[in-house]
């Protein structure tokens, strides 16, 4: 991990007093130990704290919500930064008596490495904010009865593209949705969900928006049944479940009658078929075709597909240049910057499409259950 050093600012540090002999101590013991603790009410939290202090320096995350009776009662009324100050004080005592390692940055520090660059902080605020709308449509559209499969299963994969786009707002840095003790900096893990988002919302269209009559829509649907069934036969055959193995295999192979049953399956050529029937492939079309029917230009998708791609596979693009610590550590740079922005962008176009699709399919459906719930009335 990387920090910046800060120098000590404790305001009314009076020479003699026992606070300016304790943080002294640390200074003299601890010399490569950045301080980056300033007054705001700490002096307050060390006067009333030694109770608190206790359960904090065994647990430093521990909430006053968490002290016993009347602790709780006495510590409920300090703020949160009130709070978080006292934390990083027990930091330090833990690091002064040898329970953290030298050089592990304190809670609090690594959010000062710099500002949080505009451009990000905007683009995250626009994409949380889509988000919580996207929470809103799917609510909107919640309790109508589906009338296809089509319908249902867009529901399904809209509320996955929901549910894992506000898992990714959360680990953002600077995320107007969760507090934490410092900002850490992973476009790693930003590119992991977003990588499922973009899946997720290709299978959305191809399945759900992509206009296709009723032939070929039960052809796309057993070919991903089939992809999913041999999928899972594979993974029992390694574990050595027998039973389930067989069960698996003939549910597949059911699946492969219907599709050799199927008018839009047997119009394909002879060797597509029995490429299909394999199981290995999900999609009758290559995902680049799906992306471009979505609305995402073919270059972009391979783009971010490939950088996408190296993180989630841990391929040398993604620890080649760690060197000197400009990605990878944690730490706010300027790649990290760059990549968690460009990331959020496209989750921010993948979630946008998905959402109008849905509403679109969605909508006359939902106008017509709030018209006969009021001719029921």
């Amino acid at each position: 991990m990387m920090a910046t050093e800060k120098s000590l600012k404790i305001d009314n540090k009076k020479p003699g007093s026992k606070a300016g002999f304790f943080f002294g101590a640390v200074e003299k013991k601890h010399p490569h130990l950045p301080l980056t603790i300033e007054n705001k009410g700490l002096f307050v939290a060390i006067s009333r704290g030694f109770v608190a202090g206790v359960v904090a320096v065994v647990n430093p995350l521990a909430s006053t919500s968490q002290l016993p009776y009347p602790w709780g009662l006495i510590f409920g009324t300090w703020d949160t930064d009130c709070m978080g100050y006292w934390r990083e004080v027990c930091s330090l005592v833990r690091m002064a008596i040898g329970a953290l390692p030298r050089g592990v940055p304190l809670p609090g520090q690594m959010d000062r490495v710099a500002a949080p660059p505009k451009d990000y902080l905007e683009r995250l605020n626009i994409f949380a904010d889509e988000v919580a709308n996207c929470m809103h449509v799917s609510r909107d559209f919640a309790g109508i009865p589906s009338p296809t499969s089509r319908h249902f299963y867009a529901s399904v994969l809209f509320t996955s593209l929901v549910t894992r786009s506000t898992s990714l707002v959360f680990i953002a840095p600077y995320s107007p949705w969760s507090r934490r003790s410092f900002e850490h900096w992973d476009f790693a893990s930003i590119a992991n969900i977003t990588r499922t988002i973009m899946e997720t919302r290709l299978a959305f269209h191809y399945l759900c928006a992509e206009p296709c009559g009723d032939e070929e829509w039960q052809c796309r649907w057993n070919i991903l049944n089939l992809h999913d069934c041999v999928s899972r036969e594979t993974m029992m055959r390694d574990l050595g479940q027998q039973d389930a193995e067989a069960e698996l295999h003939q549910q597949a192979e059911e699946l492969r009658l219907r599709l050799t049953s199927n008018s839009h399956f047997t119009s394909l050529a002879t060797k597509r078929q029995a490429d299909l029937l394999r199981g290995k492939k999900p999609y009758l079309r290559a995902l680049e075709a799906i992306a471009q029917d979505a609305g995402i230009e073919v270059a972009t998708f391979k783009m971010m597909w490939q950088l996408m791609s190296w993180q989630v596979h841990g391929l040398p693009a993604s620890f080649y240049r760690m060197q000197g610590g400009a990605r990878g550590t944690g730490v706010q740079t300027e790649v990290e910057e760059g990549y968690s922005t460009l990331l959020l962008t496209f989750a921010l176009t993948l979630l946008v499409g998905a959402r109008d699709e849905y509403s679109d399919l969605m909508m006359p459906h939902s106008t017509l259950a709030a018209q006969n719930a009021g001719q029921q009335k």
